[in-house]
């Protein structure tokens, strides 16, 4: 009898023992996630932050400028693509909107991998990827029909209306992950 108590007693030590294991090394995964997120925010805020409040205010001088308020503001959409590739057209606005896509492009591509958290990402990031996407989705669309690979942000902006339309909430592991902290 005492056999068997002290065998249920040492499973019952290994079996906590590897669940404690399991939960820390997803607590470590998730904290990885994160600290990736905090490294693209520190690249962003150093080289990017000053590009893109440059480009979001010239965009938004050139549409007010360019839009006649007398219908509405309402432009269909060839008018818009016009106005986005003349506004890209224009000064240095293609290199940073070359430069805001790629960075985007990488947090999308980081979410997408699993290496970033998409949550952590979200608050971090989301409204300027989405405020970028609205705004500039005609030339993203025609860039990824020629085949390049702005599908990343487009991939991140719809996993965002889903977020927001609470189609998509925070699975288990992500909120006993965030409990932790």
């Amino acid at each position: 009898m005492a056999r068997l108590a002290t065998t249920w007693l040492v499973l019952t030590i290994a079996v906590i023992f590897m669940l404690g294991l399991l939960i820390h090394s997803e607590i470590d995964r998730h904290q990885a996630k994160t600290v990736r997120v905090f490294d693209l925010s520190r690249e962003y805020r150093v080289n990017l932050r000053q590009t893109n409040a440059q480009f979001s205010d010239r965009w938004n001088e050139y549409l007010n400028d360019s839009v006649d308020p007398y219908n509405g503001g309402n432009l269909d959409e060839q008018a818009y693509t016009d106005l986005v590739t003349r506004f890209l057209a224009a000064d240095s606005n293609r290199d940073n909107y070359e430069a805001l896509a790629g960075f985007y492009e990488s947090v999308g591509e980081c979410v997408e991998a699993g290496l970033c958290d998409f949550w952590f990402a979200r608050k971090t990031f989301g409204n300027d990827i989405v405020t970028f996407y609205h705004n500039m989705y005609p030339a993203l669309d025609a860039e990824n029909q020629q085949g390049h690979s702005d599908e990343a942000i487009v991939d991140f902006y719809n996993r965002m209306r889903s977020a927001d339309r609470n189609e998509l909430r925070p699975n288990w592991e992500d909120r006993m992950i965030a409990w932790t902290y």
